[in-house]
């Protein structure tokens, strides 16, 4: 997207800053911008040079700044300028563009209370479905399933209310990452197809590529991986064609766990390392907290335990920062993995007991399912038997339910 590219002016280095910046230059003239830099800058936080060394370049891949209160200040500032200084209708439609720069970046609580306060000051039907059609995003990337349906039922009402095909087909999308995420991953590929079916042919070439891609997820979790590398390639050649870094990094994540699923992990590590960098610097959260998760499952599969166990420490940070519960389950899984090759038995159970809880709390099939079957494993080398068979009679179940076998 074009908002997340820098926008080079004084001294600002920090993408976050730079992205709004260059959000507001789109509403406003460049002498109304520099006057609200000079008076509006905050100052950059001292560096954190607390990381511990595992090799030269892995450190500096863990390396990130972040600063909450500071971009509190910012958000704050930029809505009270654009307020005073803009037409209503560009301050709500702004409101929107900075709610999604907000979710883009990992900030769900800021993107929630923009949309809570442009859900109040609009009376305008679309701009409505569109604000909660983002809301659905917020609670979905928390785990909130019952409150993202809500909302995306609002949005989705309003989209056929005016006769909005392209909203309705965002609507489809995202009913299918929230069935791909809790894992029924059939329900998720039609409303994928559905969404396609919706749009015009030619036309809405970003969200198709999007639908494109998470279709490749689907694919690649079926093991059709053929397919899904098809799918990922059209994806990645249509954002790579208009620089939208953010895309960009998500796809090198997704292709390097389709190679980490072939079990080719050094084309695994190469993918991760270039979603791991654009993330950085784009200081694109969600994706760094994936990025990080899949490297250290990767550097467990090639037997290097501690610099695994450093990357799934700081996924574990950032998942936390952004309240990814979803990324904190699959965390504690790889760090009961980690435990389970040093032979540390009991605290490789008390991560996956961990990680099951919480899926199960979010109706996360498949992900529990996974979790019941590496725990059966893990039962089986603490000679646990009639636990093992117990846990992996419950696993084949839910495997059964949601129509996966292997």
């Amino acid at each position: 997207m074009g908002i997340l590219r820098k926008y080079v002016m004084k001294e600002l280095r920090n993408e976050f800053t730079e992205a709004i910046k260059n959000l507001l230059s789109s509403y406003i003239d460049a002498n109304e911008l520099n006057n609200f830099i000079n008076k509006f800058e905050v100052n950059k936080p001292a560096k954190n040079n607390s990381t511990e060394m595992i090799n030269k370049f892995y450190a500096q891949q863990l390396k990130i700044e972040y600063s909450l209160g500071r971009d509190r200040l910012q958000i704050d500032r930029t809505i009270t300028f654009a307020q005073k200084t803009l037409p209503k209708e560009k301050y709500l439609e702004l409101l929107k563009n900075l709610a999604q720069l907000c979710i883009s970046n990992g900030k769900l609580s800021f993107a929630f209370e923009i949309l809570n306060k442009l859900l109040k000051q609009t009376t305008e039907e679309e701009l409505k479905a569109e604000a909660f059609l983002l809301l659905s995003d917020v609670f979905g990337r928390s785990a909130d399933w019952n409150k993202c349906i809500e909302a995306l039922v609002k949005a989705n009402d309003l989209f056929v209310k005016i006769g909005n095909n392209h909203g309705s087909s965002k609507c489809e999308n995202m009913l299918g990452v929230i069935h791909g995420e809790k894992g029924n991953l059939k329900k998720a590929k039609k409303h994928f197809e559905n969404c396609l079916k919706l749009l015009n042919k030619g036309e809405e070439r970003e969200l198709r590529a999007s639908v494109e891609a998470n279709i490749g997820i689907i694919l690649n979790m079926q093991g059709d991986y053929g397919s899904a590398a098809d799918y990922f390639g059209k994806a990645l050649r249509y954002f790579e064609s208009v620089k939208s870094d953010r895309r960009i990094a998500e796809l090198r994540q997704n292709i390097g766990m389709m190679f980490f699923n072939k079990n080719e992990q050094e084309a695994a590590l190469v993918e991760i390392d270039k979603s791991i960098e654009i993330a950085l610097d784009n200081k694109l959260m969600p994706v760094l907290a994936l990025s990080y998760l899949s490297k250290a499952n990767i550097l467990l599969a090639l037997d290097n335990c501690n610099a695994a166990l450093a990357f799934a420490d700081k996924a574990l940070e950032v998942s936390h920062l952004i309240d990814d519960k979803l990324s904190i389950a699959d965390i504690y899984r790889t760090k009961s993995l980690i435990e389970r090759k040093k032979k540390n038995f009991e605290r490789a159970e008390n991560y996956l007991q961990s990680s099951l809880r919480m899926n199960k709390s979010r109706d996360n099939n498949l992900n529990t399912a996974e979790a019941k079957m590496e725990l059966g494993e893990l039962y089986g080398e603490m000679n646990l038997i009639s636990n093992k068979e117990k846990i992996l009679k419950e696993s084949l179940k839910e495997y059964q339910q949601i129509n996966i076998l292997n």
